[in-house]
């Protein structure tokens, strides 16, 4: 995939999950847990904000191997998409042991919030290490940037 194509896709993945995030929107007062549903609402509206910039803004200017670009590519759509999706699944079984703050009064049976606890801890980790490598690929190309000073 070239680096044109990636900006693309990021920005239509982030607008496609923005849409998402206006859907889980009406779904709010169906939910075991509506306050993790406004969760979910809020992270796929925020983390397709995330991917739209990052597409349009950051990605031209990282300094990264194609691997690496691919890599990244791959760790922000899934933590973005998965982020909103075990929100949701969590909102939906009332879960509450990996979002306490937006699950007080509920509580899932453990086979339920097995999933969700793997799941966003996935999500954790992969938008750090995608976080850290954009930073990387930013850092890179201003480095080579600098004038040097004699």
């Amino acid at each position: 995939m070239t680096k044109q194509d990636a900006r693309r896709r990021l920005i239509w993945h982030g607008m496609v999950l923005f849409l998402i995030g206006l859907i889980t929107g009406f779904v709010i007062p169906l939910l075991t847990n509506p306050r993790l549903g406004l969760s979910a609402h809020m992270e796929a509206l925020l983390n397709g904000m995330v991917l739209v910039l990052v597409g349009g803004v950051v990605w031209d200017n990282m300094r990264l191997s194609q691997h690496m670009e691919a890599f990244v590519f791959r760790l922000l759509v899934f933590a973005a998409y998965a982020n909103w999706a075990f929100c949701l699944l969590a909102a939906f079984f009332g879960g509450s042991e990996m979002l306490p703050l937006a699950s007080a009064g509920h509580a899932a049976a453990p086979w339920q919030e097995i999933p969700v606890r793997i799941g966003l801890g996935l999500c954790a980790v992969s938008i750090t290490v995608a976080s850290v490598c954009v930073l990387v690929g930013l850092r890179a190309k201003a480095v080579e940037s600098t004038p040097a000073v004699h």
